[in-house]
């Protein structure tokens, strides 16, 4: 199989499990944004761990470099990068939750009819703003440091943030994570 070919399969299994998480959104649609970001996030950071491993073994297995990077710049560099864009995903991904939810609610109540501005439509375009932050920071540090890697840490950084915030904002159970997520 050709890179491109790999390539490929793999961008088709990353919109796969992103397409799917709609699916679990909707089912667990009583859930708080933060709180659905939350398992969302930790669910990535699960999937990620063994993705690593295995691209260190494929490293491994061809004689080329794999693991952490050993320097401690490189580390603090690489970590730089997964809180940077972590921090960015998680208030772009917050905005989208939030703004989707109380989008949804004003199209089903709609008092005043179109053509008004809601705070939702506020929301939604800081949420685009956010994500052209977040893209633009990935596409800095990703020629610098392991993807994998870098992937791995901002999902964790958005896991560690957007479990704070659902435990400061929201009150969530362990019974709607069990009911929605498994």
């Amino acid at each position: 199989m050709n890179t491109q070919t790999k390539h490929s399969l793999m961008l088709m299994l990353c919109a796969f499990i992103w397409g799917t998480a709609f699916v679990a959104q909707s089912a667990g649609s009583g859930m708080g944004a933060y709180s659905f970001l939350a398992g969302r996030s930790w669910l990535a950071v699960l999937v990620l761990l063994p993705t690593v491993r295995a691209f260190d073994a494929l490293h491994r297995r061809h004689g080329a470099a794999y693991g952490w990077p050993k320097a401690p710049a490189d580390r603090r560099h690489l970590l730089t990068a997964g809180l940077c864009c972590g921090t960015l995903l998680f208030a772009a991904s917050a905005a989208q939750q939030i703004g989707i939810a109380v989008g949804g609610l004003y199209l089903l109540c709609m008092k005043n009819g179109f053509g008004g501005i809601e705070a939702s439509d506020w929301i939604l375009l800081s949420c685009a703003v956010l994500f052209s932050f977040q893209i633009m920071t990935v596409d800095h540090f990703a020629p610098q440091v392991d993807g994998v890697r870098l992937s791995l840490l901002q999902f964790f950084v958005v896991a560690v943030e957007s479990t704070a915030a659902a435990l400061l904002f929201e009150n969530p159970t362990l019974a709607e994570f069990g009911a929605n997520w498994l």
